[in-house]
């Protein structure tokens, strides 16, 4: 469902370190759109209050609508996610900027480009307190919210925004798929000659032919003009004591049975999210369905999104992802430079934490051990070898190591952190940021926490920030002692986390006992009287360990043994290392020779299940040969610590069916087939999104 993250370009007004909470430049906008030349003319005055101060050198602007053209950081990244689309554009097609000029009230001021993309500009400081900037755009055919589409317009990243700075200048180049916080501001915007239904996160009204829209308080401001949609939700939701008026716009055809319920859907978004967050941030939520992405982004109180079309589609689901991440938006000032994941990764938590809430959740009928695909996807990734640091700089990850930092693995370190030190903290630390407007890094977060639960957790960010070190603990058994009941943990590697021991009941209850790190073999007495009703005891059972093996992990007392019964499952089954299982398909197939044949497939593995040693066996039988045929192979991966290989693998497989059939003496000529392999995996950095390899392999035919 979601695909990607959103892009909010960073400004702050600032001298040095200095907290600015409380104080909003001001934004006096006029904008003039000329529909038959596709451009927009801005003047935006920027006032900057007192209390704010400049440096006394040189001050720093960024343009981002510089980098919607065709050889920018923008351009590229849509080439690094393989969307050529954007590239490959005409020339028309692209954002240029013509005309432009910088006052200081009238009086020109001299300015200087950083590079030749023109997206920062600077000029020599002074006593500037209220700067005039005037140029036009001609705007790109829409993408990341700023262009035209269909008599649509989409005016986002249209303004100039001043460079953080805290003893340095951050440039930070636009992208669209790094969530980058800026410092709000108020805006008081003027639009000559609208057309069509405007919509924003400010009020509007109107003055003569003029549209005049004001915003308090906004991060990333933005508004669109629409004359060409296929259906719009209208209506309202309560947050607290405020009615807040909504549209959902939806640019395609949708179904009308899916979004039948957007009504409800909302409120119930919007309560869970006040309880967390307090009142709605803004004055109107306005969302976006398109039926692609090129134009989907997050700005204040307005979204656009992907629809989504698939058989297990939740409404609820849906919006409350969407107002999470409007949410977050809003109240958290964060360092993405720093740490670009975790504003997805904060609202992915919330997310998911509302969930499980508010749907029922039974081990018994549910197909993965996993309750979220987060923590599915981390142990998948580490045992495939494909888990990256979250510190890891964001051009050296694929676009799919990005998506897994930013949706997936920094929402389970919050669910690891929220464990150890339980909601009533979490809550209380990540709040604080929020009510205090203290720029959010995860260094700081982590102190906020230490604070507030006495626990020591810097280690344990570390590793899952700065490393891709695994934990695996292994579940020995349990007995009594002195009238106590004891389990018994080997820890089989040298890094140690703290981690839940978890007793589920016959009826799905599960009661938690937190367990601090350790080495090599322990026996940790627990209090637990009813034992004759534990289903199974599990260590990590939600998933948010960096275990390297879970299949050592679980242990079933009434069983008289680690794992609880055997299953035969079907072959396309998710991951659930607590029972011992087969997987099966029916594998029909055909051949020249032997026609139709009926076979069936057994496996320990599939794409959902990684092992280290994984088999195949198909066996068939012919209806026109009459003879019993087949295939199967086996394969052994070994991981390796090597600057040249990354992986070995070993692999034996056998194949036996008819190659010929002689009529005059009615026999079918069958072979047997051994194929035994070995190979050599090229290690190449993630984000080339390359894999080679070195294979000797060898065969070996018994004709028959």
């Amino acid at each position: 469902m979601r695909l990607f993250g959103w892009l909010i370009t960073y400004a702050v007004f600032g001298l040095f370190s200095k907290d600015l909470s409380g104080q909003n430049p001001t934004y006096d906008i006029k904008l003039q759109l000329d529909t038959t030349a596709q451009t927009l003319a801005v003047n935006a005055a920027i006032t900057i209050p007192e209390g704010i101060t400049l440096p006394k050198d040189t001050v720093w602007f960024h343009l981002p609508f510089n980098a919607y053209t065709k050889y920018s950081a923008f351009a590229n990244e849509q080439l690094k996610f393989n969307m050529t689309n954007f590239h490959f554009r005409r020339e028309n097609e692209y954002c240029t900027t013509s005309n432009f000029k910088i006052k200081d009230g009238n009086q020109d001021i001299p300015f200087f480009y950083k590079n030749d993309d023109q997206e920062f500009v600077g000029f020599l400081a002074g006593s500037h307190d209220h700067l005039i900037f005037d140029y036009t755009l001609n705007l790109p055919k829409a993408i990341d919210g700023l262009g035209y589409k269909d008599r649509n317009y989409w005016l986002r990243n249209f303004y100039p925004q001043l460079l953080k700075f805290d003893g340095q200048w951050y440039f930070q180049p636009l992208t669209q798929f790094v969530q980058v916080s800026f410092r709000s501001a108020d805006f008081n915007v003027t639009l000559s000659n609208p057309f069509g239904e405007i919509m924003s996160s400010g009020e509007l009204n109107y003055e003569g032919a003029d549209a005049k829209i004001k915003a308090k308080n906004v991060k990333d401001f933005a508004l669109q003009l629409i004359k060409n949609s296929t259906k719009i939700y209208r209506g309202t939701f309560k947050s607290g004591d405020k009615i807040i008026p909504y549209n959902v716009v939806h640019f395609i055809k949708t179904s009308d049975k899916e979004w039948k319920g957007i009504d409800t859907a909302i409120q119930n978004a919007a309560t869970l999210w006040t309880n967390y967050f307090g009142f709605y941030p803004y004055s109107s939520l306005i969302f976006n369905v398109q039926n692609s992405c090129p134009n989907c982004y997050l700005a204040s109180g307005l979204l656009q999104r992907q629809d989504i079309s698939s058989d297990d589609f939740d409404l609820n689901t849906y919006i409350s992802e969407i107002f999470g991440e409007v949410w977050v938006e809003s109240q958290f000032d964060i360092n993405a430079k720093q740490n670009y994941w975790l504003s997805d990764g904060l609202s992915e938590y919330y997310f998911n934490r509302n969930l499980s809430q508010t749907s029922t959740y039974s081990t018994k009928n549910h197909s993965s051990e996993f309750l979220f695909s987060n923590n599915k996807y981390l142990y998948q990734a580490i045992k495939e070898r494909k888990k990256m640091p979250l510190n890891t700089p964001i051009n050296d990850l694929s676009n799919q190591q990005q998506f897994a930092n930013k949706k997936g693995f920094s929402c389970v370190l919050f669910q690891y952190l929220q464990i150890i030190v339980g909601e009533e903290i979490f809550d209380k630390s990540v709040k604080s940021f929020a009510n205090n407007q203290k720029i959010l890094t995860l260094e700081k977060l982590v102190r906020e926490l230490e604070i507030n639960s006495g626990k020591k957790l810097q280690s344990i960010c570390d590793i899952y920030t700065k490393s891709n070190l695994n934990t695996d603990y292994k579940m020995l058994g349990m007995d009594w002692e002195n009238n106590q009941l004891h389990i018994k943990i080997a820890n089989e590697d040298s890094l140690s986390l703290p981690f839940l021991l978890s007793f589920t009941r016959k009826d799905d209850s599960v009661e938690d006992f937190l367990i601090s790190g350790f080495n090599g073999e322990k026996s940790i007495p627990v209090n637990l009287n009813d034992v004759d009703n534990i289903q199974y005891v599990s260590i990590d059972l939600q998933g948010v360990l960096p275990e390297k093996n879970r299949d050592n992990n679980h242990y079933f007392p009434n069983n008289s043994g680690k794992f609880g019964s055997f299953k035969l499952k079907n072959l396309f089954t998710n991951e659930d290392s607590r029972y011992r299982k087969l997987l099966m398909m029916l594998y029909p197939a055909y051949n020249n020779n032997d026609k139709f044949m009926l076979g069936t497939v057994f496996s320990n593995s599939n794409f959902n299940i990684i092992k280290n040693l994984s088999f195949a066996f198909a066996p068939m039988f012919s209806f026109t040969s009459k003879n019993p045929l087949g295939q199967a192979w086996v394969n052994y991966n070994k991981y390796l610590n090597n600057n040249t290989f990354d992986l070995l693998t070993i692999r034996a497989g056998v194949k036996s069916f008819n190659m010929d059939y002689n009529q005059k003496f009615d026999f079918y000529l069958k072979y047997i087939k051994f194929d035994p392999s070995i190979k050599l995996r090229f290690r190449h950095l993630p984000v080339t999104n390359i894999t080679s390899g070195l294979t000797l392999k060898a065969y070996y035919y018994i004709r028959k």
